[in-house]
């Protein structure tokens, strides 16, 4: 559950949960929930964060006390309270927007709690203003000093596609095409919508970063007021090649649009 600050609302977070491979209690090979191969009564905390729209938002977050007993580590799975800070403030256009040339937005901010393992009685007395209180008196930072560089290189995967219809949904395909073999399908498409602005190629498409492509095909729909469905699944989508069949069904959805024989 997630519950703001500032406004005092309260809703439950999308339904995110760690997967099998963040689950991996082998000590070669620890998950992100697992990860440490000694120690006695450390704590260990996961989370999962969610990029959107140039934000970031947390997600989901978990609690651990670790234990090495023998050749074993040991959680023990405890109560969390994440609370993050959320000032107000003003963020410059990303790739995709200034493509679109979309203008800066001012966002105002509204601190929150993600919580697991209470229920929502401690929302009704002062252990979360108290908690707040001590978190803004810490002055803490994180030690980063356990991420390596060899661990954030991008890495290449092969997954089928799915596409997205607004009148069938999501559907397998066996779609398996190199890069170079859709290269020259997309720039018909794309000289046939040559008298709209903003439209990227696939050399350019390529060369944004998975979050940028997710930010500027949520900016075409909403530009174009296309809709909404073209991009229902498209948090779950972690592939450019899978994001550029995206790509593809939005310009296609341009050709009806703008009127275009």
């Amino acid at each position: 559950m997630r519950k703001y600050l500032k406004t005092n609302s309260v809703d439950k977070v999308d339904g995110q949960s760690f997967s099998g491979t963040d689950l991996n209690t082998s000590l070669t090979k620890p998950g992100i929930v697992f990860p440490l191969a000694s120690g006695e009564n450390v704590v260990s905390v996961s989370s999962i964060v969610d990029h959107h729209s140039g934000r970031v938002e947390l997600k989901h977050t978990e609690a651990r006390l670790a234990t090495l007993v023998g050749d074993t580590m040991t959680y023990s799975k405890g109560k969390c309270v994440a609370i993050v800070r959320d000032n107000d403030s003003s963020i410059e256009p990303n790739e995709a927007e200034k493509i679109l040339d979309i203008k800066p937005k001012f966002i105002e901010g509204n601190p929150y709690i993600v919580y697991n393992g209470f229920d929502e009685s401690i929302l009704d007395n002062n252990f979360i203003n108290n908690l707040t209180k001590l978190w803004d008196s810490i002055d803490f930072e994180p030690d980063t000093g356990c991420i390596f560089d060899e661990n954030l290189d991008t890495k290449t995967y092969v997954y089928p596609a799915y596409r997205n219809t607004p009148d069938y949904g999501f559907y397998h395909t066996e779609h398996t095409l190199e890069p170079e073999d859709d290269y020259g399908e997309l720039e018909a498409i794309l000289d046939d919508l040559k008298g709209i602005p903003g439209l990227v190629n696939r050399v350019k498409f390529m060369s944004m970063t998975v979050a940028e492509i997710k930010d500027y095909l949520e900016a075409l729909v909403k530009k174009h007021k296309l809709d909404k469905k073209l991009i229902s699944g498209i948090k779950f989508m972690f592939v450019k090649d899978t994001l550029l069949e995206t790509y593809k069904d939005i310009l296609s959805e341009l050709y009806t649009v703008e009127g275009i024989e």
